[in-house]
């Protein structure tokens, strides 16, 4: 086949070594697996992105950006915000992955969880993220004693949980991540000032890697003010790591975490204390044997035996 994938205008694809971006990864992770299964694929993308082939700096343009190219594709996998192609070509066969909590363009949406399918109330195919597991390497041997969160610090994702968590149990906690908004900064600064938590800004790469396959548990305890958490690809890559994770019942999370397997889910930090008492039970070959399907090579073949389907006539 030959297929235009499409990702976001908002930043490059993949996104620098250094740089937020879970859903333009996972796009030039999928162009890696479907080009290995022997596919040609183009990436419509930002400008300087280097799994990109066709570039634009805002979803409004991309369809003057392929322009009368569209005929020369078989089908269109569309990772964007907009879906600019598919509005503009309902007829065109076509698979629009939403990585969000709505549906703008209900021509063949695809979830990347039931929670998120289930929320939004749409039906449609569930195709889990894959990550590169070969780039997670396992830690086997002792961990230290610091609890680690890696996301945006916002009400939503609940941060401070996991510094309150430290403090009641004895742990250090390691908190990293952008306060993207002027309105965020009091929770930065209001968990910089508890005891035995440091705050780093955004992590990647390297120092990232570090945090994760050192840290005793990472906690992911999403789900204020009515977020549902759609994918967390920070989670899949602690398991990878073999890491244990903390988290809440929210969103995709029980589709990643299995009790007393590789993690605990928890509605409060009462509970979470709970769950810390008993990670001695988890191993960290458990963790890891979690997320052996979460790799992007099944994430391809799933969206190239959609794909076929789409092309033999398939519309929901």
């Amino acid at each position: 086949m030959k297929i235009l994938c499409v990702s976001t205008a908002a930043i490059e694809t993949p996104p620098s070594e250094d740089g937020y971006g879970g859903m333009e990864r996972e796009m030039a992770w999928l162009v890696r697996g479907l080009t290995e299964l022997g596919h040609e694929c183009e990436v419509l993308a930002r400008t300087g992105s280097k799994a990109g082939t066709l570039f634009a700096d805002d979803e409004k343009d991309f369809v003057a950006t392929v322009g009368n190219k569209i005929d020369s594709y078989d089908i269109v996998i569309d990772f964007s915000h907009d879906k600019m192609i598919g509005r503009q070509y309902p007829e065109k066969p076509q698979i629009n992955t939403y990585q969000v909590m709505t549906v703008g363009h209900k021509v063949n949406p695809v979830f990347i969880s039931r929670g998120q399918r289930d929320y939004i109330g749409i039906d449609g195919p569930v195709i889990y993220y894959g990550i590169d597991l070969d780039a997670y390497e396992p830690n086997y041997q002792e961990r230290d004693d610091y609890l680690l969160y890696i996301g945006s610090l916002i009400t939503e994702k609940r941060p401070h949980w996991v510094a309150e968590l430290a403090n009641k149990m004895g742990y250090k906690a390691i908190i990293a991540g952008p306060a993207w908004q002027p309105e965020y900064w009091p929770i930065k600064d209001e968990i910089s000032e508890m005891e035995h938590v440091t705050v780093l800004d955004e992590v990647a790469g390297q120092e990232k890697l570090d945090l994760i396959r050192n840290a005793a548990a990472l906690v992911h305890p999403v789900g204020g003010k009515g977020w549902v958490e759609a994918g967390a690809i920070i989670v899949l890559e602690a398991l990878a790591c073999g890491t244990p994770v903390i988290a809440t019942p929210n969103g995709c999370l029980p589709e990643y975490i299995h009790e007393n397997i590789n993690g605990f889910l928890c509605v409060n930090v009462p509970e979470m204390m709970l769950g810390m008492n008993r990670l001695w039970n988890i191993t960290a070959k458990r963790c890891r044997l979690s997320v052996l399907n979460f790799n992007y090579k099944r994430m391809a073949e799933d969206y190239e035996a959609l794909a076929k389907e789409v092309l033999k006539g398939k519309r929901w």
